[in-house]
């Protein structure tokens, strides 16, 4: 069975993205809203998180947090187009294994996600 990766983004280029770059290694499931996220957290039960920091109705923090209520254990990887150390350091103080700014390099995505599945990652900002 192939790890289960849940990408949460508003913009549609964006999650079709993701699952193109991942779709050969991982099982891809590309949602546009936290609630479309948390609902199908159980159902899924993905082993990492892409999630994004500015989603239409709720903070990515807010929906790191909902996750990690329902399963504790994920890994996570929060992509902001701020730079703004007070967004930052909101990020920062909700501990994602990777914060990953946008715009993104695609081979960025796949190592980051490589590196939490085997447990060996070390850069938090990317």
């Amino acid at each position: 069975m192939k790890t289960r990766v849940l990408c949460v983004d508003d913009q549609y280029g964006i999650r079709l993205l993701l699952k193109e770059i991942l779709k050969s290694d991982y099982d891809v499931m590309a949602v546009e809203t936290g609630e479309e996220a948390i609902e199908n957290m159980r159902v899924f039960d993905p082993q990492v998180v892409i999630l994004d920091m500015k989603l239409q109705k709720m903070k990515g923090t807010e929906l790191l947090e909902a996750i990690r209520q329902i399963k504790c254990n994920i890994h996570t990887i929060m992509m902001t187009g701020y730079q703004d150390c007070d967004v930052l350091g909101e990020i920062k103080r909700y501990n994602p294994e990777k914060i990953i700014m946008k715009p993104f390099d695609v081979e960025q995505i796949i190592s980051s996600v490589n590196e939490l599945i085997n447990n060996n990652y070390k850069v938090l900002v990317s």
